[in-house]
């Protein structure tokens, strides 16, 4: 997908991103410098794809391990 098909609303600022996952501006800084979160290099503007936030949620996003027996709260 080439930049030009992105549409424009949905690059975000390294701020919005926070935003978006309720984190630091100097988290997602330190996931774009680590590779863990895809990046957008514009000059030298760095913008985040909101299908790529959206994308990493999922990857990060632990699964319930249902117990049988264990439905009681203690």
């Amino acid at each position: 997908m080439s930049i030009s098909n992105v549409p424009r609303s949905h690059l975000l600022t390294i701020e919005q991103a926070a935003d978006e996952l309720g984190v630091t501006p100097r988290m997602i800084r330190r996931l774009t410098a680590s590779r863990q979160l895809p990046y957008v290099k514009v000059g030298r503007l760095v913008r985040i794809r909101q299908a790529d936030v959206s994308d990493r949620v999922d990857a990060w996003t632990i699964a319930a391990i249902d117990r049988p027996g264990q439905d009681r709260v203690s």
